[in-house]
């Protein structure tokens, strides 16, 4: 549904969020939601050279307050609170090969989390080897999907307490669920224990 144009610039609300759109970026949400607390850790999947953009608040319209720097092996962040798609860090991990020095990267702020990543994996030695994506971040909760094996999944959508809410591509298929604690990994180089 298209909002008013103002020149090249036009307003779109999808799903309650309002996107702002022009000729030449893409939407960013602008967040009216209330924050979640959560503690979980995932990494940076943001491929943009330049490094992940960290804002003082939510939302596309929050002045960028520093960059996560992108050329390292990986870099890690403590999530703590989720709001409309953006997570707010206070830790950041920065996994550096051999003897380069780490950039300097904000200590916290706010990230889109569709520009974070964690990986799914099995864990207890479950004999079926599933990963189970529910409904909402309780164990209770009703199946949205399943995984086999060890699965990257490239869109951190928010977080409640330890729970991550995740999206996968698999082809045409989209499968989108809350991953439990105990099947996240949000290192990028190495296997979780």
């Amino acid at each position: 549904m298209a909002g008013p144009h103002l020149g090249r610039t036009a307003v779109l609300v999808l799903a309650g969020t309002a996107f702002l759109r022009t000729a030449h970026t893409t939407p960013v949400p602008t967040v009216r939601q209330a924050a979640v607390a959560c503690r979980a850790w995932v990494y940076v999947a943001d491929r943009d050279p330049a490094g992940l953009n960290v804002r003082a608040g939510p939302g596309g319209g929050s002045p960028v307050i520093g960059r996560v720097p992108r050329q390292h092996a990986g870099t890690m962040l403590r999530i703590v609170e989720s709001r409309g798609g953006w997570l707010r860090y206070d830790t950041v991990v920065v996994i550096v090969e051999g003897d380069k020095p780490a950039a300097a990267a904000p200590r916290g702020g706010w990230v889109f989390g569709a520009l974070l990543g964690t990986t799914a994996r099995p864990v207890g030695g479950r004999p079926d080897g599933e990963v189970v994506l529910r409904q909402a971040a309780d164990t209770t909760s009703a199946v949205r999907g399943r995984l086999r094996g060890e699965e990257t999944l490239a869109v951190v959508r928010g977080c409640s307490g330890a729970w991550l809410e995740v999206a996968i591509r698999r082809g045409e298929e989209r499968l989108t669920g809350w991953l439990a604690p105990q099947d996240q990994c949000g290192n990028p180089v190495t296997t979780c224990p």
